[in-house]
């Protein structure tokens, strides 16, 4: 699986745009595509959602850092959406290491379910954008 990481440390510069043309893109090429989308403002959540051409995955993207994830396998177009809950991450340094980790299994276990895995991050240089530094 490819990983794309879409950051940039100043908001409003077209990121969210990006993942989500590009991950509707990928997907109309029949590659199997997930998104995680690691912004509390959820800019890629919700155009993905009301598109209802994307299936939203059980955990959230706060769930996914905090408690881990599981195989997402038979799904083409996937998300992992953003919640409110994200922005609280940061707040917890002692478990920064723990989120990335959580971060990093879930991408290896779904390694062969997806061919392209996009990252949207948050403006601020937070562990939601350090976890992504693979």
């Amino acid at each position: 699986m490819k990983t794309l990481v879409l950051a940039n440390q100043k908001g409003g510069v077209g990121k969210s745009a990006v993942a989500t043309q590009l991950a509707f893109y990928l997907s109309k090429l029949q590659l199997r595509v997930m998104v995680i989308d690691l912004d509390h403002q959820k800019n890629s959540t919700d155009p993905l959602i009301q598109s209802a051409k994307v299936r939203v995955a059980p955990v959230t993207a706060s769930q996914l850092l905090t408690s881990g994830g599981k195989v997402m396998a038979n799904e083409n177009f996937l998300l992992v959406a953003g919640d409110d809950n994200l922005s609280a991450l940061e707040r917890q340094a002692d478990k920064h290491s723990l989120f990335a980790n959580h971060l990093h299994d879930f991408l290896r276990i779904n390694d062969e379910h997806f061919d392209c895995c996009i990252l949207d991050t948050n403006p601020n240089p937070d562990i939601r954008l350090i976890a992504c530094d693979m």
